[in-house]
């Protein structure tokens, strides 16, 4: 490099084959003297077409504006699905969540009555023992 400025490297057939290109550009093309070693720095970018008519414009934004609404429909159709689908089930699951504790409280209700049927009978059980009891008391004392 000297004063003037970058040393310009002369043309090598990959920049003369990347001028031609019809979609690709050359955006930078750097010559260094390092080692004497010439380095070639190509980055390459989407050539803007030489004129820009009105029709391929609006043509683009007519397009971008259509596949836009189609995917905000889409959306909006996906989730309008899944929150009917959510309300459905949160009724399905209300109704079993009802029923379950419908069953749990006769459940309960049973097991009351079976517990008390049971103490019931221990205790009659116990009542019917305790006189057996007495009544051999009263036997040996008599005898």
């Amino acid at each position: 490099m000297d004063e003037a400025g970058p040393v310009q490297a002369p043309e090598s057939k990959w920049h003369r084959r990347a001028k031609f290109l019809p979609v690709y550009t050359v955006q930078h093309y750097r010559y260094t003297a390092y080692r004497n070693t010439a380095w070639l720095v190509v980055v390459f970018i989407p050539r803007p077409p030489s004129r820009c008519c009105c029709c391929c414009c609006c043509c683009c934004c007519c397009c971008c504006c259509v596949f836009l609404l189609v995917c905000c429909l889409s959306v909006l159709s996906w989730l309008s699905f899944v929150s009917s689908l959510l309300l459905s089930l949160s009724s399905f699951l209300f109704l079993l969540l009802l029923v379950l504790v419908l069953v749990l409280v006769l459940l309960l209700v049973l097991a009351l009555l079976l517990l008390l049927l049971l103490s019931r009978s221990v205790l009659s059980g116990a009542h019917v023992g305790a006189l057996e009891v007495q009544e051999q008391e009263l036997t040996s004392v008599l005898c």
